[in-house]
């Protein structure tokens, strides 16, 4: 058993290491359909909302998570090794505990990560927040160039790339409305064109 707590405490706490180098990019392929397009130093996120892959029936399962797992076999690992050469425990304790403790602390990691990640991004405007609002040119919008408005949304002020709805011009200073999205720019119209009868 002393050979599995080592590998194990050597590939999770790799993977983890590994993870927090990698500047943040963690362990854990949730298959986030969402892309966050950061415009004037706001990030705002394009996607449909995430499709976890532990999420069945409705019901959150971290079983199904990389995240739970990594943690599982570091903690899994290091608790068994630290049992044994302290000889603290028989060996079907020793592995009870490193089980019960890995899965604790897998458990844990995956709850408090996913937690973190609804909080962000329930608390800034999605591209859909911005469909229908209103908006003013800061540079006006030309058929050969973008222009770019600024918007509120979720009390946030958001600037971003616009084109002109119709392929024509719109100059900067005027107010227009946001009717669509094209990737990670905003098309806009005059309320007065869009709206009219």
């Amino acid at each position: 058993m002393l050979t599995l707590y080592i590998v194990t405490a050597i590939i999770g706490g790799a993977l983890i290491l590994i993870s927090a180098l990698s500047g943040g990019h963690d362990t854990d392929h949730d298959f986030d359909a969402g892309h966050d397009v950061d415009v004037g130093g706001h990030d705002v996120d394009a996607g449909h909302g995430d499709h976890d892959a532990d999420v069945v029936s409705g019901a959150w399962l971290p079983f199904f998570s990389l995240r739970f797992w990594t943690y599982f076999a570091a903690a899994f690992g290091i608790i068994g090794l630290l049992l044994t050469i302290l000889n603290a425990a028989d060996a079907t304790m020793t592995a009870l505990l490193a089980i019960g403790g890995g899965f604790i602390t897998g458990m844990l990691v995956a709850w408090i990560m996913r937690w973190l990640k609804s909080a962000s991004t329930t608390d800034g405007a999605s591209i859909h927040d911005l469909l229908g609002k209103q908006a003013k040119m800061l540079v006006g919008a030309r058929p050969e160039s973008m222009g770019k408005v600024r918007i509120e949304a979720k009390g946030e002020i958001i600037d971003m790339i616009a084109v002109a709805d119709d392929g024509g011009a719109i100059e900067a200073g005027e107010e227009v409305l946001v009717v669509g999205v094209d990737g990670n720019q905003l098309r806009v119209a005059r309320p007065k064109d869009y709206l009219r009868d």
